[in-house]
């Protein structure tokens, strides 16, 4: 579940990909009760926070950029081949989403999850981006 704002000409170009009525009733009243519980959005929004903060300090240590986001994700700019980080990743498990389908290669945008989850993946991340330092 998630909502946007952004300008009808753009909203145009999602729907061309995604199907605008793709959540079902149960993952509705799901979101619906979530939103209504206060204690459980608190604890969403502190531990959404945490992880953005986390991965930006990770990425500064890396010296990448990224982009600060009120969202649910981060993105950044990877300087490298956001295909292959992708398909690297997914044979680590980890499912990201690559830059080139937004129209910006080289980035990837990573969901943020639990902070075990955040470590993990910035530490397959880190070993990706070694082993692709190696096979050149």
């Amino acid at each position: 579940m998630g909502y946007g704002f952004a300008d009808p000409e753009l909203v145009g170009y999602f729907y061309r990909v995604v199907d605008p009525f793709d959540v079902n009733l149960f993952a509705q009243e799901a979101a619906v009760a979530a939103l209504k519980d206060q204690e459980y959005l608190k604890k969403v929004i502190k531990t959404n926070t945490e992880g953005k903060h986390y991965f930006y300090k990770e990425l500064e240590g890396l010296g990448l950029p990224y982009v600060v986001s009120d969202s649910n994700f981060v993105l950044w700019d990877t300087k490298k081949d956001d295909m292959e980080i992708f398909n690297r990743l997914m044979r680590k498990g980890y499912i990201i989403r690559p830059g080139g389908f937004l129209g910006i290669p080289g980035y990837i945008r990573v969901t943020i999850s639990t902070m075990e989850n955040n470590v993990g993946f910035m530490k397959a991340y880190k070993e990706v981006i070694r082993e692709m330092e190696e096979d050149k």
